[in-house]
């Protein structure tokens, strides 16, 4: 797992426990060096830290109901699903929700989620 594929909040596994992303730092003269930090664990390197499988278990942990073969989450107006295919090897999200995106970070954050790569500034060809 890479540090930009985390974000503050996130859930993660960490040495064998699940833990939640409190700070996210690197050490500069070491280059891509990235600690994470949780409540009640010193910093740990990117190297311990591994992603939670998304299972149905994780899913109503997480506030979504079961509705037949797909699950629901209401915040609000917005409403997301999720069909899980292939015992969730494959997951589609269908959300009705419209986003009020006014920085780029946000657009970067969004994109990320969504494409699982980075958006950066283009370079165009000389």
């Amino acid at each position: 797992m890479k540090a930009t594929e985390i974000k503050i909040n996130n859930l993660v596994w960490i040495l064998g426990e699940e833990r939640k992303v409190e700070t996210i730092s690197n050490l500069p003269a070491r280059g891509d060096m990235y600690w994470v930090g949780t409540e009640g664990l010193i910093d740990v390197k990117m190297i311990h830290v591994r992603g939670i499988p998304l299972t149905e278990e994780k899913l109503l942990e997480l506030g979504f109901e079961k509705v037949l073969d797909f699950f629901t989450k209401h915040a609000g107006s917005n409403v997301m699903s999720i069909y899980c295919f292939e015992s969730f090897s494959r997951v589609q999200i269908v959300t009705q929700t419209i986003c009020s995106i006014k920085y780029v970070h946000e657009l970067q954050n969004l994109y990320f989620a969504i494409t699982g790569e980075e958006l950066v500034k283009y370079k165009k060809p000389l």
